[in-house]
């Protein structure tokens, strides 16, 4: 399995590599959650997220 790298933009920047890559093995079933915070106690974010591709050995998943 290749590594994977986790990309991401903050204020319009360009996307760039956050940290080194990594690989997990994972040997059973699993959950995969996505989210963020703001770290300011008094204001609430919000986040759209779109075209997430899970995918493994099997295929793909929307």
């Amino acid at each position: 399995m290749p590594a994977r790298a986790f990309f991401v933009s903050m204020a319009g920047e360009p996307m760039h590599q956050f940290g080194p890559p990594i690989t997990l093995h994972l040997n059973g079933l699993f959950y995969v959650g996505i989210g963020f915070c703001s770290h300011v106690p008094d204001k609430s974010d919000n986040a759209v997220l779109s075209d997430i591709v899970l995918e493994n050995a099997v295929g793909k998943v929307h």
